[in-house]
Order: C-alpha cells, then sequence, then structure tokens
C-alpha cells in the first residue's frame, strides 16, 4: 500500500475515532465531562474530547501487513508528526502475537520518536491487512473502537469523581489551614487573641487529620484539647508565647498527666522549647511521655501540609527508644 493511500485511509479513522469517542461521551456521560472540566481535569479523563485534528491534535503512525499503530499528539495547528509503511524487517507476524504489549508501545514510542507525554491517547489494532479494508469498513471500526474508548474514559470519570471532589475539599481546607497560620504571624492581635487563635487552628488541624481532638473543661485545670490518635489518648497544650516554654511551663503540663498515666502529652509551642524544659520532659519519660511539637514541626504541618501524625510517630519513637537505651 502506497504511503498517501494509507494516510488517507488513516484520516479517515481517525477522524471517525474522534467522532465516535466525543458521540459516547456526549449520550452516556456528559455530566462526568462537566464536572472534570469544572476541577481542570478534562484532559486527564477525556483527553480527545473536541479535538480536531491539523487543529488540537497531530497523528503519529505506524502500520504494517499485522499490525496497526496510531497516536493521537497534543499538538496545534499540524495534521501528521510521522507516517510509516512496513519497511522494517522486526515488526514480522510473530513480533505482533509474541512481543508483550508494554515491550510493543515501548517500541513504537522510540520507532515514531514520541513522547509519552505528548501522547493524548494512542491505539494498537492488531489485524493482518488492517488499512485494506475499504473506506466505510474503515470508518465504521474507527467509529466504534472510538466509541468504545469514549464509553471507558465515562466510566472511569464516573467512578473517581467522588475522590476527586474530596481531594478539592481537603486541598481547600489544608490552604485555608495554612492562611490562617500566615494570618496568625502576620496580624496584629494580642497575644491572647492570637493564642486563642492558634488553639482553635490546632483542633481544626488535627480534625483534618482524624484525630478527633475536643476542648474539655475540668474544675481548676486548663486544657487545650483531648484527641484519640490511633488508639491512644492525648492530652494537648497549645501555646504561643514570645519566649520559649520554660522547666515551669514543663513541670506545670506534668501535673495535668499525673491522674491520666495512660495518657501520651502532646506540647505544641510556636516559640519552642528551652533546654530545660526539654530535660524535664526527659527526665519524666519512665512515667509521663510528653511529644513535643516546635517551630519546625508546627511549619511542616500548616504550610508544608506534612502529616502530623507522622511526626508525632517519630518523635514518639524516639522518646521511647530512649527509655530502653537508658
Amino acid at each position: 500500500m502506497v504511503v498517501h493511500e494509507a494516510e488517507n485511509k488513516i484520516l479517515k479513522y481517525a477522524g471517525a475515532f474522534l467522532g465516535g469517542y466525543k458521540e459516547a461521551v456526549n449520550k452516556h456521560f456528559d455530566q462526568e465531562r462537566w464536572e472534570v472540566a469544572k476541577l481542570g481535569r478534562q484532559k486527564d479523563y477525556f483527553p480527545l474530547f473536541d479535538k480536531e485534528i491539523g487543529e488540537t491534535v497531530a497523528l503519529a503512525s505506524k502500520y504494517t501487513d499485522y499490525d496497526f499503530f496510531l497516536f493521537f499528539l497534543d499538538e496545534e495547528n499540524a495534521t501528521w508528526r510521522i507516517i510509516d509503511s512496513d519497511n522494517e524487517e522486526e515488526f514480522t507476524a510473530d513480533w505482533t502475537m509474541h512481543t508483550p504489549q508494554d515491550e510493543k508501545r515501548r517500541r513504537m514510542h522510540e520507532y515514531l520518536q514520541v513522547k509519552p507525554e505528548e501522547i493524548l491517547m494512542e491505539v494498537n489494532v492488531p489485524a493482518r491487512g488492517f488499512l485494506n479494508n475499504v473506506d466505510y469498513q474503515i470508518e465504521k471500526q474507527g467509529r466504534s473502537h472510538g466509541y468504545d474508548r469514549g464509553n471507558q474514559h465515562g466510566a472511569k470519570a464516573r467512578k473517581e469523581i467522588p475522590v476527586l471532589n474530596s481531594k478539592l475539599a481537603s486541598d481547600i481546607e489544608l490552604q485555608t489551614i495554612s492562611k490562617k497560620f500566615e494570618e496568625l504571624k502576620s496580624g496584629s492581635d494580642k497575644p491572647h487573641q492570637r493564642g486563642t487563635g492558634f488553639e482553635e487552628l490546632w483542633r481544626r488541624t488535627l480534625s483534618f487529620y482524624g484525630w478527633k481532638p475536643k476542648k474539655i473543661q475540668i474544675h481548676g485545670e486548663e486544657n487545650d484539647f483531648t484527641a484519640i490518635y490511633q488508639g491512644n489518648h492525648i492530652l494537648g497544650e497549645v501555646r504561643w508565647h514570645k519566649t520559649a516554654m520554660q522547666a515551669n511551663k514543663m513541670r506545670d503540663f506534668l501535673g495535668k498527666l499525673d491522674p491520666r498515666p495512660q495518657t501520651i502529652g502532646f506540647f505544641i509551642s510556636q516559640s519552642g522549647f528551652t533546654q530545660g524544659a526539654i530535660s524535664v520532659a526527659r527526665r519524666s519519660i519512665n512515667t509521663k511521655t510528653v511529644v513535643m511539637f516546635g517551630p519546625d514541626e508546627i511549619s511542616q504541618v500548616l504550610t508544608g501540609r506534612k502529616d502530623p501524625g507522622e511526626l508525632f510517630n517519630n518523635l514518639l519513637r524516639d522518646i521511647y527508644d530512649k527509655v530502653l537505651e537508658e
């Protein structure tokens, strides 16, 4: 088959493929397409929707007596990147039938010099003399293949949209937490107001990560929150002072743990801790455990989107390992 004849047939196939793809999406998954477009993810889920050959998509193709490869490429104002007929001894019937699909794909990328990141979609039809079919059969096949692929993409979108929406809500919440923390750092609130806002922000953050924090009121004792993390009962203290927490503040906190022998202390201080406060906590590790978050850990969680549980576990392990070492 001469190249220009094959080129015309491939154009007919590709055009019918795009038409079938769009028809399936419009008919069965219009709502899903609208939703992923609203999330800015249409290219990820419906990459060929509304694409036009030579305007918003280009083609690369390799055909043999036994195989047909077609790549829709993310390239504007171009119809062909490359079209190649069977002129290589490598691509035999045995190669088509026995080469693993991933290896076939990799070899075609290499042979046609296309990069995975520029491929919108790839089609492989391993069939003897596929392009020898008459034009209407080629177009019928193209429409059918495109329709099937549109249905596949639509089904995937429908399944994953709840996850996408949940992730979007999570991203918005994390952005809000980060923004509120930056406002606290740059704001002109009085120290008491800033401290209250910081405490509320940590309850919100820990709630996001599933710790179920709760503000409790006990006569004669001020507590910022209790929480449950991985089955452990947590008593939390949140402070934002001008200076680092000193030893007496740590002793006061340890006193709150006295009637709670199965509770782990969680002290969060934006101004950090003096060496004296750290020493007081370390000397108590045989009977009371306190995990301390200073400015570095706070920043990682509130602006770096680091899971506080991961940092908490690492510090807790260090504490328990120290008990065994001693």
